[in-house]
């Protein structure tokens, strides 16, 4: 269950640090403009949550990495202004 916990924290911080970058890789690499119209502020606060609470279930040497990223990840994505 620990390593459940590890990998799927890593995969959603990972996620969520490449979900602003989904915007150019629609408009430089497929031509498409800018891509779908998602909400990605939200999706990158769902994946940074979801770090947060799989940081719980993580291994006790992987906790505090996971649970930092999820919280620092989620101040940057408040961060972001809702027009960018």
């Amino acid at each position: 269950m620990a390593n459940l916990g590890i990998v799927g924290g890593c995969v959603a911080l990972t996620l969520a640090l490449a979900t602003p970058l989904i915007p150019f890789f629609f408009f430089f690499v497929l031509r498409w403009g800018f891509g779908p119209r998602w909400n990605f502020k939200i999706l990158m606060l769902g994946f940074s949550l979801a770090a947060l609470l799989l940081g719980f279930l993580g291994a006790r040497g992987a906790r505090f990495p996971l649970i930092l990223g999820g919280v620092v990840i989620g101040g940057v994505a408040a961060l972001i202004p809702v027009g960018v």
